[in-house]
């Protein structure tokens, strides 16, 4: 089973976002939230946020109470064309 989520009209720069994606791609969710927690770049409050988010749709929609079960096996940034 999968959990997503998803932001949109975020005011960051996607090769900004990316390189914070990057950092947190693979992890287990509880690292991955300590790493944006402390990690220097703006971008990493919206990325925050929407891990946030999936791990809340995951145990909302699948019964995953603990976030140590789940890892982000996908994330990716799409940048919008004006």
């Amino acid at each position: 089973m999968e959990a997503r989520a998803q932001a949109r009209y975020i005011r960051v720069t996607p090769m900004k976002a990316r390189r914070v994606v990057d950092l947190i791609r693979g992890m287990d969710a509880t690292e991955a939230q300590a790493v944006l927690r402390f990690a220097p770049q703006a971008a990493s409050v919206p990325v925050g946020k929407v891990l946030d988010s999936a791990i809340a749709n995951a145990a909302h929609n699948y019964d995953h109470t603990d976030a140590d079960s789940l890892f982000i096996s996908e994330a990716y940034v799409d940048e919008v064309r004006p």
